[in-house]
């Protein structure tokens, strides 16, 4: 199976959102997004296809990652394509896997990790290791998610970058819900990708 890698395609950088801001891992982008925010400013064009074998010595040529150990799938939209052999030959390198979804789909895939941030309330994957709500995304408000039958370890309110006004927000919404934290785009100020 091959898949599409974006130009920026596959990198090292440092994790800055959520409950493993500040972790040193590998980032596989993937191509396309069958969501097609009309308000999306990122580039998820292909740059080229790439077999999962491909992608696995890509990863290991990378700076060391550390024990972490953490490849991190994200997009454009991840469960747009079956991960299965991906996360497999991921798995046999003894690296762990994490995938960023925005919640659309709950294709079969075994990852360590499922971060879900909803990009709008059509979101059906209600269940994994962290959910990030982004304050004002797509003009949604944090009020408009419903959370109610969602089950993860790791709840976050998230304000966009750069607005004053989503980050008060933010603030006023954990004031009220205390099982909740506030997550920051720490790579933004590290300048990384």
């Amino acid at each position: 199976m091959k898949y599409p890698i974006t130009k920026k395609g596959i990198f090292w950088s440092i994790q800055g959102e959520g409950a493993m801001a500040g972790t040193p891992m590998a980032f596989v982008r993937l191509a396309g997004c069958s969501i097609g925010c009309d308000w999306c400013d990122t580039d998820y064009s292909m740059d080229r296809k790439l077999t999962e074998r491909e992608i696995v010595a890509a990863v290991d040529r990378l700076p060391p990652i550390g024990e972490s150990n953490w490849v991190w799938i994200t997009g454009g939209e991840p469960t747009d394509y079956f991960l299965v052999p991906l996360v497999e030959t991921l798995r046999q390198r003894h690296y762990r896997v994490a995938i960023a979804t925005a919640g659309h789909s709950l294709r079969e895939c075994s990852a360590d990790w499922w971060s879900v941030s909803p990009h709008d309330t059509e979101w059906v994957h209600v269940a994994g290791a962290e959910l990030k709500l982004i304050d004002g995304l797509g003009g949604m408000a944090l009020d408009d998610y419903n959370v109610g039958d969602c089950e993860f370890d790791h709840c976050f309110v998230q304000p966009l970058w750069g607005d004053p006004e989503s980050t008060k927000r933010c603030v006023a919404f954990v004031k009220k819900h205390p099982d909740w934290r506030i997550s920051l785009q720490m790579h933004k100020y590290l300048d990384m990708p």
